[in-house]
């Protein structure tokens, strides 16, 4: 009973190895790339980009003279770069993520390979 069990779970060992890599590039870069758009939607919504972007002209606090108008649309336009920027940087962070995903299975195998020939050299 015990070898039927070990069988069963070796030959389940052995798929999910040959089944991994076609998972990892179809449905989990799916799912990834999925999960990554959504991050960037709500970073994007939490940063208010286009709130600011909206209010550009519109003065602060009240503030209807010239100066104030000035004033404002400087604040509000340093705000909109700076959070574009943050939000650049994010989409940059994601990015070197995505190509993570994409690289790892493959250096891994290098990886190994490169112990199999460094253990056989020796």
């Amino acid at each position: 009973m015990a070898a039927i069990a070990f069988a069963r779970a070796l030959g389940a060992l052995a798929l999910n190895i040959v089944t991994a890599p076609f998972w990892w590039y179809s449905v989990g870069l799916f799912v990834f790339s999925q999960m990554m758009a959504e991050s960037l939607r709500r970073a994007a919504r939490n940063l208010g980009i286009a709130l600011w972007a909206a209010n550009l002209f519109t003065p602060m606090f009240g503030q209807y003279d010239r100066v104030g108008r000035i004033i404002s649309f400087f604040v509000r336009l340093a705000n909109v770069i700076g959070r574009s920027i943050a939000l650049v940087l994010f989409a940059v962070w994601w990015l070197i993520l995505f190509l993570i995903w994409i690289a790892g299975p493959v250096v891994a195998l290098v990886g190994l390979f490169m112990a199999y020939l460094n253990y056989v050299g020796q």
